[in-house]
């Protein structure tokens, strides 16, 4: 992710035409983060947009923040006459002197707040299955496998919900260790991921690609039934020198990760239990 915002910043840096200050995203980009925005939003990052030109046309509107210290839902909230007028918050705020904005304390607590404010578990997978991606071929990650260190005799499975290379957290540390290890013994290391943010297990019927990190390089984006065909023909009937771990199912569709451990003859592994 973060190659993915580095990639994106430094392409609009060398397109982007010098802004009219007194247009909204002129205004706007004297305290837009640019790096926060496509961090927080890597739908955003991921078809490429340009971050301020996205907040100013549909950004706040979808009440996506500019930065971490503005809440553009809390502003509305706090002068419902910017709400009435459509304006721009953000721009306003910055316009208008920079008002401080005191949150209302709802009278049932901050719980019931939290509660009240979170997207349905529908909402947030329509709003993921609406980006755009590209998938590589069944061809492209075959040829990738040729690359193999010991031609898959010694292959490390490992699953999680993000790719552990570029994303930080207890869980992705865990692997990259598991991953230097599984390199210093010379096995290969082939990790699955769900390309996009699914925060479910999936269910038979939802298929998603999966992000590849091989060897610890990121690979690309593949189809499951490409990604078993390629083990398939890969590796062979020997399985005693290959491992597995899962150490999170979620983006994943139990019976696709069974097929994938099954296409170089694993049944038996570990499952890491992850504190969240």
């Amino acid at each position: 992710m973060r190659r993915l915002i580095s990639s994106t910043l430094d392409r609009f840096r060398r397109s982007k035409p010098r802004l009219d200050p007194d247009s909204d995203a002129g205004i706007a980009a004297q305290a837009f983060d640019q790096v926060f925005y496509l961090a927080t939003y890597p739908d955003v990052a991921e078809v490429g947009a340009d971050a301020l030109d996205h907040f100013v046309t549909y950004g706040w509107r979808e009440g996506r923040d500019p930065n971490a210290d503005f809440s553009v839902s809390g502003y509305l909230v706090a002068f419902p006459d910017v709400a009435a007028s459509g304006a721009n918050p953000f721009v306003h705020y910055l316009t208008h002197g920079r008002p401080k904005v005191v949150p209302p304390e709802s009278p049932l607590g901050f719980r019931f707040d939290i509660i009240e404010h979170q997207q349905t578990l529908e909402d947030r997978l329509d709003h993921i299955t609406s980006v755009e991606m590209t998938v590589g071929t069944a061809e492209s990650f075959a040829s990738a496998l040729a690359s193999a260190r010991d031609g898959l005799a010694g292959l490390h499975v490992t699953f999680s919900h993000d790719d552990y290379s570029t994303n930080l957290g207890g869980m992705q540390f865990a692997i990259r260790r598991e991953a230097a290890r599984v390199a210093e013994l010379g096995r290969d290391h082939l990790h699955l991921y769900s390309a996009r943010p699914w925060p479910v297990v999936r269910e038979a019927g939802e298929v998603e690609a999966l992000g590849v990190v091989w060897n610890g390089a990121l690979l690309g984006t593949f189809w499951p039934d490409a990604i078993v065909r390629g083990l398939r023909e890969a590796a062979g009937s020997v399985a005693t020198g290959r491992s597995f771990a899962i150490h999170s199912l979620l983006g994943h569709a139990p019976d696709e990760v069974a097929d994938v451990l099954a296409a170089v003859g694993l049944d038996r592994g570990v499952f890491w239990l992850h504190d969240f």
